[in-house]
């Protein structure tokens, strides 16, 4: 599918699903274009997230934040210096302010690369990259942003009513108690209309809102 994005002062960019098909059209636009036009031949983007980056961004600005992460992620992955990669989001986990995720805006080409490889380096760690809108939730403290065998709780958390034990055990089922709901000042009232598990959590949902428009 083929878009043209005008800007103000004449300028026109052409963006492409595919980088493929770039050179195939280019002859379309040759000629074509006023003299007194620029015109821009681009690849569409497309986004990843970035998990557990290891990176305290608490005393940050959002601007300072991702363009330190950037300069990090660059550094230690001197490939992605070649492509025009954007910082589009940045959050800290929710039981762990050292770790972060983190979400890229990249051409498909680079962004096709990085879900093949799956990983890139931060500082001295291997962190992991996925697709956007995956959003991990650990079953053990049901918490999002990290997996299980990443969870840094020492109680397992029943999912249905957020008391220590496993949810198989659970002897107060039509209990609902939400974990990620009562940590937060703007949902906590609501922890108790649905489970941790819930699809409609209000948390999962403003989660999943970040991340659509970012």
């Amino acid at each position: 599918m083929l878009f043209l994005d005008t800007k103000r002062g004449s300028d026109i960019r052409i963006g492409f699903p595919e980088s493929t098909d770039i050179e195939a059209v280019k002859h379309l636009v040759t000629g074509v274009i006023p003299a007194d036009t620029s015109a821009t031949i681009l690849s569409d983007t497309a986004k990843v997230s970035v998990l557990n980056v290891p990176e305290n961004i608490g005393s940050l600005t959002n601007e300072q934040a991702k363009e330190r992460v950037l300069t990090m992620l660059q550094q230690k992955n001197p490939w992605l210096k070649t492509q025009e990669v954007t910082v589009v989001y940045i959050k800290s986990h929710y039981n762990n302010k050292e770790k972060c995720t983190v979400g890229l805006r990249l051409p498909i080409p680079a962004q096709k690369r990085l879900l093949e490889i799956g990983k890139l380096y931060y500082a001295s760690s291997r962190v992991s990259v996925v697709e956007r809108f995956h959003i991990h939730q650990c079953i053990k403290c049901h918490r999002y942003d990290h997996k299980t065998f990443e969870c840094t709780s020492s109680v397992l958390v029943c999912k249905l009513c957020g008391e220590n034990h496993d949810v198989k055990e659970c002897t107060k089922r039509e209990t609902r108690f939400c974990t990620n709901c009562s940590v937060s000042d703007e949902f906590k009232l609501q922890a108790n209309s649905h489970h941790s598990g819930a699809r409609l959590c209000p948390v999962r949902l403003q989660l999943q809102s970040e991340l659509s428009k970012n």
